[in-house]
C-alpha cells in the first residue's frame, strides 16, 4: 500500500504578512434550525442543478456513451476487509443537486449530514429528527435568499461543544459571497449565528471554501476568481475568525490573508494541541512532488501569516488530473465513466503534533490509467514526511477517489473513500491503519455499502458525470477512539432517471478498542416469488459487537433492526418484480453477504 519516507526540507524565501486589518461580516443573523424545519424543510419543486465544479485552468473534457442497466456479475464480491463496524443511510439523492459534496459531522448525541441537497440531523443509531431534512437555502435564509449554495461544510468542535458550518454562494455572480455559522449550543437543531462575507461587490467570487479550526481561530480558505467575463484566478484568501468572537455572539470580525499558490487544506486541530499555530497544507505535483506548509501564528490581535513556511519533497510523483481532465473511473454495465476530481488535498487533521492528509492521485504520472488514494503524515515543526502510503490497484481494475482521513487517540487512522470497479458499481468504502502497522502500511479496503446500479448524473450530456467533490471522516468525540465516515455510493435510480447517488454513514470500531467479534447471519427466507414478500435475518455475535445490514439492490429493503449491537434480528422485504427477469442480490452484514433471489414473470 505504501512506504515510509523522510526527506529534507527545501528552504524557501518566506512571505510573511504584516498584521491584517480587522473586518466585520457584511451581514449577521440568528436562526433556529428546528424552527425552520417545522416550516417545511425541503423544496417541493425546483429545477435540478449541477453544482459548480471546483475551478481549474481550462481543459478539454472527454465524452463516452452508456449501455442499459445490467446486474452486477457474481464474481464482484467486496474486497476482504475489516468487519467491526455498523452504520445507517444518510441522505439520498432527491434529484435536485449533483454532486452531493459529501459532508457531515458527529457529536456526542447527534449525527449531522450537510450536502448540497440539504441538511439532516440523526441520532447516533440513525433515527432522523422530525421534519428533516432541511434545504440549505432555508438554513441560510436569515442572511438572504441564495439561489446557488455550494460546497457546504460542517464540523463539530468537541472542546467548545459547538457546530461550525460554511458554504459558498452565487459563483461567478456579482452577489457572490461566503457564509459561515456557529451553533449557540451543542444541539445542532437549536440557534445558529450566521455571518456573510461579500465578494461580488469587489469584482470577485470565492470557490471551494475549506473549513478548519484550532483553539484560537476558525479559518476558511477559498480560491478567489475575477467575475466574468474575465473569470481568471486572482489569489487564495484565508479568512481568520477569532473563535471567542463567534462563540460569544459577536459581530463576525475576521482577518484576511492572501497567497497565490492555489487552494489550502486547513489542518483541523480539534484537540487544541497547537493553539498558537494553525497549519495550512497543499500538495503539488509540478514542478516536482512536494507538500507546501503555511502557518498562521501570533496571539489573537497580532496574527501573522507565513505563506510557504516549508516545502517538503515527496519521493513519488503523481498526475494532478486524469488525462484531459476527463471522466475517468470505470463502472460495470455502462460506458459512462465517472468524474474523479483532481489531486487537491481533501482534508488534513492534526494529532499528537503531526499532520495527516489524504487526496486523490492519478497514476502513473506520465500517462495515468487509474485513480488512487495517497496519504501522508508529516512533522510540521521539522518540515519532514514521517510516513506515506497509497491505496492503489496497479492493474487499473479498481479506482479509489475522494478520500478523507481521521486519527484517534491511539494513533490508529481511518480513510474513507469511493471505490470504483470495472465489475461493479461505485461503492462506499474505508481502510483502517492500526498504530502498530509498519510505516506506510494500510489495511485492505472494506466496502461497507455496495453500489446498486450504474451512475449517470444530470449534466453528463454537458461533458462530465459528476461525483464527489469530497467526503468526510472523523473521530468519535464520545470516546476519541471509534471512527465515523460518510461516503457516497451509486443508488438505484427512479422516476426515469439514469443515475442516483446515495450517502451512508459507517461507525468503525478499531482493534485497539479490544473487541473480539465474529459474526454469522442467516435469513428465514432467501428466495422470493415475483410478488415479493417479507423475511427476517438472524445475526449472531458477541455482546457489544456492532454491525449493520446493507442491501446491494434497490428491490431489497431493510425495514428494521439495523444497526445492531450484539446478536439481533433484521426485518427486510422484497418489492414485487413486475415484468422483469429473475433477480439476485444480497444483504451484507459485517462483511458477509446473505444471498437473496427473486423469480421473474
Amino acid at each position: 500500500m505504501g512506504r515510509a519516507a523522510s526527506l529534507p526540507l527545501v528552504c524557501l524565501a518566506l512571505a510573511v504578512s504584516a498584521p491584517a486589518q480587522v473586518r466585520t461580516a457584511a451581514r449577521r443573523a440568528t436562526v433556529n434550525l428546528d424552527a425552520l424545519a417545522r416550516q417545511g424543510g425541503m423544496r417541493s419543486a425546483a429545477r435540478r442543478r449541477s453544482v459548480a465544479k471546483p475551478v481549474r485552468p481550462p481543459r478539454a473534457r472527454g465524452r463516452s456513451g452508456f449501455s442499459p442497466w445490467a446486474a452486477r456479475p457474481d464474481d464482484s464480491a467486496p474486497e476482504a476487509g475489516y468487519t467491526v463496524y455498523s452504520g445507517f443511510p444518510a441522505l439520498l439523492d432527491n434529484y435536485l443537486s449533483v454532486p452531493p459534496d459529501t459532508g457531515g459531522a458527529v457529536g456526542p448525541g447527534h449525527v449531522v449530514t450537510m450536502l448540497n441537497a440539504g441538511i439532516q440531523i440523526q441520532s447516533r443509531t440513525g433515527d432522523v429528527r422530525p421534519n428533516y431534512p432541511v434545504d440549505l437555502n432555508r438554513f441560510w435564509s436569515g442572511l438572504g435568499d441564495f439561489p446557488d449554495i455550494f460546497d457546504p461544510r460542517v464540523q463539530y468542535d468537541s472542546v467548545g461543544d459547538r457546530w461550525i458550518a460554511a458554504a459558498g454562494v452565487n459563483p461567478g455572480n456579482k452577489n457572490a459571497a461566503l457564509l459561515i455559522g456557529v451553533s449557540q449550543t451543542g444541539d445542532p437543531g437549536g440557534n445558529w449565528n450566521l455571518f456573510q462575507i461579500d465578494e461580488g461587490g469587489a469584482g470577485f467570487w470565492a470557490d471551494y471554501p475549506v473549513l478548519g479550526f484550532n483553539a484560537n481561530w476558525i479559518a476558511l480558505s477559498a480560491n478567489i476568481f475575477r467575475l466574468p467575463p474575465g473569470g481568471t484566478y486572482d489569489r487564495t484568501d484565508v479568512y481568520v475568525f477569532r473563535k471567542p468572537d463567534l462563540y460569544a455572539n459577536g459581530a463576525g470580525q475576521y482577518l484576511t490573508f492572501s497567497d497565490d499558490q492555489g487552494e489550502f487544506s486547513v489542518a483541523r486541530d480539534g484537540d487544541n494541541q497547537s493553539p498558537g499555530t494553525l497549519y495550512l497544507v497543499q500538495a503539488k505535483a509540478d514542478p516536482g512532488p512536494a507538500i507546501r506548509v503555511s502557518t498562521l501564528t501570533g496571539p489573537p490581535g497580532a496574527e501573522r501569516f507565513a505563506a510557504g513556511a516549508g516545502l517538503i519533497p515527496m519521493a513519488d510523483t503523481w498526475a494532478e488530473t486524469s488525462p484531459l481532465d476527463a471522466d475517468f473511473a470505470p463502472q460495470y454495465a455502462s460506458w459512462a465513466k465517472v468524474d474523479t476530481g483532481d489531486s487537491r488535498l481533501q482534508n488534513c487533521v492534526m494529532r499528537e503534533g503531526a499532520i495527516w492528509c489524504a487526496h486523490t492521485v492519478f497514476l502513473p504520472a506520465d500517462k495515468p490509467d487509474r485513480a488512487a488514494v495517497q496519504w501522508f503524515q508529516l512533522d510540521p515543526a521539522g518540515f519532514a514526511i514521517l510516513q506515506s502510503g497509497r491505496i492503489d490497484d496497479p492493474a487499473a481494475q479498481t479506482f479509489y477517489a475522494f478520500p478523507s482521513i481521521a486519527v484517534n487517540r491511539n494513533s490508529d487512522a481511518l480513510i474513507g473513500f469511493t471505490r470504483f470497479n470495472r465489475n461493479g458499481f461505485p461503492d462506499a468504502a474505508f481502510t483502517l491503519r492500526a498504530a502498530s502497522d509498519p510505516p506506510g502500511a494500510m489495511g485492505p479496503p472494506t466496502v461497507f455499502k455496495r453500489g446498486e446500479a450504474p451512475y449517470i448524473a444530470v449534466g453528463y450530456d454537458q461533458g462530465s458525470n459528476r461525483w464527489g467533490d469530497f467526503s468526510t471522516t472523523v473521530v468519535d468525540p464520545a470516546d476519541d477512539l471509534s471512527f465515523w465516515t460518510i461516503q457516497e455510493y451509486a443508488s438505484t435510480p427512479t422516476q426515469g432517471y439514469l443515475g442516483r447517488w446515495g450517502t451512508w454513514w459507517s461507525e468503525v470500531v478499531p482493534p485497539s478498542a479490544g473487541l473480539n467479534c465474529t459474526y454469522s447471519a442467516a435469513a428465514s427466507t432467501s428466495s422470493f416469488g415475483n410478488s415479493g414478500g417479507a423475511a427476517t435475518l438472524t445475526v449472531s455475535t458477541q455482546p457489544g459487537c456492532p454491525w449493520m445490514a446493507a442491501p446491494d439492490a434497490g428491490w431489497i429493503v431493510v425495514q428494521s433492526g439495523s444497526p445492531g449491537l450484539g446478536s439481533g434480528t433484521v426485518a427486510f422485504s422484497v418489492t414485487p418484480n413486475a415484468g422483469y427477469p429473475a433477480l439476485s442480490g444480497s444483504i451484507t452484514i459485517a462483511g458477509q453477504p446473505v444471498a437473496i433471489t427473486q423469480s421473474g414473470r
